[in-house]
């Protein structure tokens, strides 16, 4: 094996931080596309009434995960919404 000269070192330190970089930019753009579009919702809220709930609120009924259950949500609009991604 030949002795590693400076510019031969310079060389093979740029190429390994090109490579390096170019690694995580690909790793970076993976978990970026796999951010773009969430994940199916799994339990969605029905609007029931907007002044069902003494506490403020509307009214909904929500289900999945194999529960049901009724809930007094603000700060949503009046209409049906996604309350958790997954179980």
């Amino acid at each position: 094996m030949a002795p590693l000269t400076r510019r031969g070192f310079l060389n093979r330190a740029s190429a390994v931080a090109l490579a390096s970089v170019g690694a995580a930019a690909a790793v970076g753009r993976r978990r970026a596309d796999a951010h773009v579009e969430p994940p199916p919702c799994r339990v969605r809220c029905e609007p029931i009434s907007k002044a069902g709930c003494a506490c403020g609120g509307n009214l909904y009924r929500c289900s999945g995960c194999g529960i049901t259950y009724h809930a007094c949500i603000d700060r949503h609009p009046f209409a049906w919404f996604c309350q958790r991604r997954s179980c």
